[in-house]
């Protein structure tokens, strides 16, 4: 029995092919299953269940459980240090800098909200890849940002304030809301502490913090 031709131009798309937001969602839902249940928790068929994608698709772009866990790591933290670039390359004043970074650190925080999880669980074999990527782009980009602000206060520009422990004061209001959103919300007497609105308020709030720290004024409310 002859085989009935298939619809005429169509052919099944290889990997390469797929869209670019297939590859996307693979790696949203990793991340999320990463944070849930650590490296070691997790299978890579449960990452194609969830994604809806074949698991030789994921296997097609990242080879290894390893590689694609580097992936996400890679996502999350390249994001952050491109913002830091693209902020620094605008030559603003030090407050309109300070204040437009710590935006868009927070925000970054609320997209990646898995982030804190990630970077302090027990990640396996690769958790020291974790800790080679904090060394080799995180630290150095923290560094900047203490000599960013010795800088201004030696100009007068800010006030005198150890920068060192500012900016780990500024990591770890951030970090802390979101890794434990369901205790604030129990705090707030909210079901979600992550709803827009109180996440402007909070954000609102850590501005004012910053700033009354250097004893200077928010150049968005000084417009």
């Amino acid at each position: 029995m002859r085989k009935r031709p298939g619809p005429v131009g169509r052919r099944a798309r290889r990997p390469s092919e797929m869209p670019g937001d297939t590859k996307e969602q693979i790696l949203t839902v990793a991340e999320e299953l990463f944070a849930q249940k650590g490296f070691a928790g997790v299978r890579t068929h449960e990452i194609a269940e969830r994604a809806s994608v074949n698991k030789a698709m994921i296997y097609y772009w990242y080879q290894s459980k390893e590689q694609l866990l580097r992936a996400v790591l890679q996502k999350i933290l390249f994001e952050l240090i491109a913002l830091s670039q693209e902020i620094l390359a605008r030559k603003l004043p030090p407050t309109e800098v300070l204040e437009e970074f710590y935006k868009g650190f927070f925000y970054y925080t609320a997209r990646h909200r898995n982030f804190s999880r990630l970077t302090t669980m027990d990640l396996g074999s690769e958790g020291g890849y974790l800790r080679t990527m904090f060394e080799s782009f995180l630290r150095p980009m923290f560094e900047r940002g203490v000599r960013f602000i010795d800088v201004a206060v030696a100009r007068g520009e800010l006030k005198p304030v150890n920068s060192r422990q500012l900016l780990i004061t500024v990591y770890g209001m951030t970090i802390a809301y979101f890794a434990d959103a369901n205790q604030v919300a129990l705090l707030y007497g909210v079901e979600d502490a992550l709803d827009e609105r109180l996440l402007e308020e909070r954000l609102q709030a850590n501005l004012d913090f910053i700033f009354a720290a250097v004893g200077a004024k928010r150049p968005s409310k000084s417009r």
